[in-house]
């Protein structure tokens, strides 16, 4: 019987797989999409002159399930790695992920409660390790760190798919022109990095800088429509971002199961 560390890696070999067909099937829907309408007009209160975004492409639906593939392996290969079948040949171990260490709530599922007995049966350092990758470690965004992200999705994508995904576009860069030798001050354009349908994509003029002219370029981006304080989650890059922290734990921990 091969070793469940073989396994894990295995499953992390097909994440990759879906990881590069997610990432190229990003790349050809921003090639193909160019036709989003831009409209441009004077800003009431500032003045300026902008473009506001008035149609955005939809993003494919099957890119959601190339996600999922994604999710799904990386999940399994954490539980791969620490399975093992107990005595009576029943399979009670996975890796655990928990946003909360301990609680004085006797009915709160926490780590030191739940999670810890999923992996009692490995070695101890790999159990320190474990204990030490876990969510609720962080100070501040807890169910913003990777492996939450991971876990959260995993069970989306097992009972009912990963949530609807959002289109949103990025302004790539901007071609800056000025007269007379003027200084151009840093992001003079003062966009947002992200905008929905209906909203503000640039500014093409400010009367505070009169003779600074932009000519903005945009590409289009697909995100998950979650959205908490600061945090936007493009697919590629949490995918990506999902893939590497799997990938340094199953490294870390290969030495010590």
């Amino acid at each position: 019987m091969a070793e469940p560390i073989a396994g894990a890696f295995a499953k992390l070999e097909r994440a990759q797989e879906h990881l590069t067909l997610l990432q190229r099937e990003l790349l050809d829907f921003e090639e193909r999409n160019t036709e989003y309408v831009l409209a441009e007009e004077v800003h009431s209160e500032s003045g300026r002159k902008v473009l506001r975004a008035q149609h955005i492409p939809q993003a494919p639906s099957h890119l959601g399930l190339v996600f999922s593939d994604v999710v799904h392996n990386l999940r399994s290969a954490l539980d791969y790695a620490v399975y093992r079948p107990t005595r009576t040949g029943q399979t009670q171990t996975a890796f655990p992920i928990y946003l909360v260490g301990k609680s004085k709530d006797k009915k709160k599922r926490t780590y030191a409660k739940v999670g810890i007995k999923l992996i009692e049966h490995l070695p101890a350092p790999a159990q320190k390790f474990i204990e030490f990758v876990q969510p609720y470690h962080r100070r501040s965004g807890r169910s913003q760190a990777l492996l939450w992200r991971l876990q959260d999705l995993a069970r989306a994508e097992k009972h009912h798919g990963v949530p609807f995904i959002t289109r949103l576009g990025e302004r790539r860069g901007s071609e800056i022109y000025a007269s007379g030798g003027q200084e151009i001050p840093e992001r003079v354009d003062g966009g947002p990095m992200y905008f929905d349908e209906g909203g503000i994509a640039a500014v093409l003029w400010s009367p505070l800088y009169p003779e600074i002219r932009l000519k903005p370029r945009f590409v289009l981006k697909v995100f998950l429509p979650v959205r908490r304080q600061s945090w936007d989650w493009e697919l590629g890059a949490l995918a990506s971002g999902m893939y590497n922290h799997v990938t340094w734990i199953l490294v870390s921990l290969k030495g010590m199961l």
